[in-house]
This record gives structure tokens, sequence and C-alpha cells, in this order.
């Protein structure tokens, strides 16, 4: 045909059109999919979205076969070539403004037609035959790997890549009772199958089962069903649940079977789900393989993306992501004939979509918050670690609290009434331990401060008052005999013949004390603070003496009693570090 243009130029037009590859396949089917796992879950969202209520799957690891059947809408010759062969078939329509299924009204999964194409990824051989009823005689045809990969290497036209006869005798053990719907049949699996049936199912009940809306849509395993006992292991490792805006399935169902369970209201309320955390990390391993369960995002049921929270940086780089795991519903990014928010393997959202960017902003800005806080008290609360990077509780009191429950997992018993005065005696350690420390490192400092910096006269000093005595010239006054009260360097000499004593009794033949002779280290800080002279440090003497020895005796102290001792450790330190410092 000759067309003239405005420039008096003669032009031929022609009429073109796209020509399709087979190699395309290639990149659609086989480099996007992987594994059997990611096969069988792509047939299971192909019955839902086929309106099945049953999906049996059945694995011959002996064999590496996968027999894959359900009992859906089926196809005839024409819906097996016009639909499930043509590459990029939605159910949907062309303007994907169809969402629902017909008469189950579920939200379809498939959106793109191209999901089909995971069956080519891992069988030498795959198998599909379907009937929409009992009357129907099965059609469908056998897609060859290697034939096609001579084709495709042949440059043969797609049109002319022709599908190999079934033989029904494949499907012979699995048609029984089979009145509709399609069978696949995936045979020598490239990599084999190499995950046991337990894991399979926990899989599925993970990924499927649970999420989709449909309570009587079924999935079996080898004639197992596939329910949320596959998940007991998990559920029962599972310490802490957060529910997102009142979110309810039956996996957490039971707010009884978790240590504890809260929800979190947030601003967007379309984004539902939950968040939980497990005891140990390796916990998390319910595949039996290097990949762990994390926090997925699902849309109208279909795992759309994997371990969303690696978008959170102030989230990632907190221990608590190691234990957590959880769900996040969001069906609005499938809500109708919107854009397609989806990579082509259906395992990712699309750079830059603001649904998706919304849902990250509320799970840092309004969860993150709530869950750190909370896990981490949580943790404590069951003596366990929790975050360090916690401000809610100082450095020092953690390291106390960890200290504790270590000790505490000495004297763990199995009888509950004993754990219970371990719990309440631990409780009250935790402080002792403090005070303790507070008061073993002011008086040693105290001793060595006087050791090193104050001289100490060789005769003893009345501490009570300005004038210095000797005890000698004491005891004579006194007509030889030693007084108790007088000095407390003498005082202390009096201890150590007691100590001596004491040691004998004891039958102990070492030394005990560093230094017996040094006087210093029998004073406690009252006596050291009348050494020293110092007005800061004798403010809260004779409050702190009855504290003080309640604490070195290992007395349980009242809440009023701790109060006070902590409100005088602070001055105390305070005051002692500016006598180091020589203020």
């Amino acid at each position: 045909m000759l067309k003239t243009t405005k420039n008096n130029q003669e032009v031929k037009q022609a009429n073109f059109n796209f020509i399709i590859a087979l190699s395309v396949l290639n990149h659609l089917g086989r480099k996007l999919y992987r594994s059997p796992i990611t096969i069988i879950a792509e047939a299971i969202s192909n019955s839902w979205d086929a309106e099945a209520t049953n999906v049996w799957i059945y694995i011959e690891k002996d064999k590496d076969k996968i027999f894959i059947k359900d009992d859906g809408i089926g196809m005839d010759e024409t819906d097996f070539q016009e639909k499930f062969l043509k590459v990029g078939y939605s159910k949907r329509g062309n303007d994907n403004s169809n969402i629902q299924s017909e008469n189950k009204k579920r939200p379809y999964i498939g959106r793109k037609g191209i999901g089909k194409l995971a069956l080519l990824s891992c069988a030498e051989k795959i198998t599909i035959i379907s009937r929409k009823s009992e009357k129907q005689e099965y059609t469908g045809g056998v897609i060859d790997n290697k034939k096609l990969d001579q084709d495709i290497k042949d440059d043969v036209e797609a049109t002319k890549s022709i599908l190999g006869n079934f033989d029904l005798k494949d499907f012979s053990s699995y048609l029984k009772n089979h009145k509709k719907g399609t069978l696949i049949f995936l045979d020598k699996l490239d990599n084999g199958f190499n995950r046991s049936f337990e894991t399979i199912r926990k899989i599925i009940a993970y990924y499927f089962r649970f999420s989709l809306i449909d309570k009587n849509f079924n999935i079996y395993v080898n004639d197992v069903k596939v329910t949320v006992d596959d998940l007991k292991d998990l559920k029962a490792k599972t310490q802490f649940v957060w529910t997102i805006n009142g979110h309810s399935e039956s996996y957490i169902k039971t707010k009884k079977d978790f240590r504890f369970f809260n929800n979190i209201d947030v601003s967007n309320k379309n984004i539902k789900g939950y968040l939980a955390t497990t005891e140990k990390t390796k916990d998390l391993n319910i595949m039996n393989l290097s990949e762990s369960v994390g926090v997925d995002l699902f849309v109208n049921g279909r795992l759309r993306e994997k371990n969303i929270i690696r978008h959170i940086p102030r989230l990632t780089e907190r221990i608590v992501t190691s234990y957590l795991y959880g769900q996040i519903h969001i069906d609005t990014m499938d809500a109708g004939n919107d854009e397609d928010r989806f990579t082509s393997s259906r395992e990712g959202v699309i750079s830059g979509d603001e649904i998706f960017e919304n849902l990250i902003k509320v799970l840092d800005e309004e969860i993150r918050p709530i869950l750190l806080k909370e896990w981490d008290k949580q943790r404590r609360l069951t003596e366990m670690d929790g975050d360090i990077e916690n401000n809610d509780i100082s450095p020092r009191n953690r390291k106390i609290e960890e200290a504790t429950n270590l000790a505490i997992k000495d004297y763990k018993t199995d009888d509950n009434a004993l754990n219970k005065w371990l719990k309440t005696t631990s409780e009250h350690a935790q402080f002792n331990f403090r005070a303790y420390q507070d008061c073993y490192m002011s008086e040693n400092l105290l001793r060595e401060f006087i050791s090193n910096k104050k001289k100490v006269p060789d005769k003893c000093i009345k501490l009570s008052g300005k004038n210095t005595e000797s005890c000698i010239d004491k005891s004579s006054k006194n007509g030889g005999k030693s007084d108790e009260n007088f000095c407390a360097f003498c005082k202390g000499k009096k201890r150590i013949t007691s100590f001596s004593e004491l040691k004998d009794f004891a039958s102990l033949s070492i030394k005990i004390r560093k230094n017996e002779d040094d006087l210093l280290s029998y004073l406690d800080y009252v006596d050291l603070a009348k050494i020293i002279d110092n007005k800061s440090i004798k403010n809260d003497e004779k409050t702190y003496k009855p504290l003080r020895n309640s604490v070195m005796h290992a007395v349980l102290l009242t809440d009023e009693a701790e109060k006070r001792l902590s409100t005088i450790f602070d001055n105390i330190v305070a005051s002692v570090k500016k006598i180091l410092n020589g203020k």
C-alpha cells in the first residue's frame, strides 16, 4: 500500500503484529520459580481461583513425582487452549475489574496470567488434565521440557510448538470420585524432593491454610489434611503475640496458649495481621532448612513479599528481629482495576508503591515502639535476656537482672510452689545485689582513700570528739580495762581476736581476710566517714547503718526501706566521687 505524505514522498505502509518467542517461557517460568514448594504454592493459588473446595497433593518421593488435584470449576478444550495455554490470560479480564470469583465470591489471587508457567521450572514432564463436569471427558496435554528446549533452540514459532498427548493411566490412582476439576502431574523432578511430608504441611499451613479467608478451603498432603496442628511446634515455642487492629485467626485465636498477648490498634484500619516472637532464634526454622519464617506480607490471602521488616532499619538493627515472625495483611493493595503493584514473580512489591510505603511507615512509627518496649519487658519477666538497647532500665540494673536470672536457673525445680518462692526471692535479690555492690564499692574506695591520702596517727583517735587520746591512756584510766566504745581502731583490734577465735571454731586453717592486721577493714561506712570527717558523707550515716547491715545480712527489705536506701546510695556515690576527685 502506498501513501503520499505532505512532502509528496511516497512511503510503503504495512500491518505489523507482535511475535512471542518460546524463549519467553524461560524468563517468565523457569527463571522465576525454582523449587517444588513454589510450584505447589502456585498450584494451590490456581485451585483457589478456580473455586475449588479441596486440593490434594500427592508426593511420591522415591519416584520424584508430584500429583496435584482439585475439585474446582475445571476446563474444557476451549478453556485449556484459550485460557490456560494463553500466556497473560487473567480471569479478571483485560481491565482487571473482575476481582472476585463468580460463585464463591473469593478474591482472586492471580492477576498476571503467568503463574501457570511455574510448572515448567522443576520437572522434566508436566501433564495437565481437566474437565468441567462428570459427563465430560478429560482434556489436556503434556509439556515435555526437553522437546520445549529443542523448539526454543530451533526457533520454532509458539503456535507450532505442540503439546504431547496425555495418558490417563498416569492418573489412575487419583481419578476415583473426581467429578470435576484439574489434575497436574510433575514427573522427574529436576532436584528431587528432599523435604518431609511434615515440613511440607508446615509450609502450606503457614503460607496458605490460615491466611486465606475461606475456612472451607481444604488442603491435603498424601491424604492428610493440613490443619493448625501442623504448626503446633511453632506455636508451642511462641512466647508473645501482638495482633494488629483486632486481627483474629485460628492459629492465634486462643490467648491462653501464649505467655503474653496484646492488640495494637493503628491508624490505617486496612492493616491486619499479627506479630509473634519465639523463645529462641532457632525456633523460627520450621522448614528444616536454612530459611526461617519471618514477617511476611499477604494480600487477599496470597504471600506477596517475604520479610518486609527489612524495609525498617530501626527494627532490623534490634535483637527482637531474631525472634520475630508474623503475617501482615492489607487487601487494599489488590482491590480492583487499579495499577498492578507486584513483581512478575508475585513475591515482591514494586518499588515506590504508595500503599506499601504507608504500611511500612505504620509498622515503623506506630508498631515498632510498642513491640520493642513490650518485648524487652516480657523477656525480662520470664527471666531471659531482653534488648540491651532499651533505655527503660539502666545498663547496670539490666546486668544485675541477667546475673540474677542465671542464679535462678541453679535453683529451679519441678515444684511450682518452690519456684514461686524462688521468683519472689529473686525479685528482692536484684535490689540487694545492687545495694551490696554500692556498699562494697563505697566502703572499699574510702578505705583506699584513707590509706593513700589521709594520714592516720600511730596512736588511736577518739572519733567521737575533737580531742585525741591514746587507747593506752584511756585503758589506764579505766584500771587497765579496754573500752569497746572508745576507739574504732581498738574496737577493730578486739574484733581481730574474736575473728581468730571464730576461725578456730570453724576449723579453718587458711587465712580469710586479705589483711587481718588492717584495722580499716573492720570499719564500716559510718566509722570511715568519721575518720574523713566530710560533712556530705556523714549526713546519711545514722539512717544508712541499719539499712546497710540488713543488706549485708541478706535480709529482704520492705519497699519503703528499699526506696530510702536507694536515695541514700545515690547521695553516697555522689559524695564518694567528689572526695576521690579532691572536691
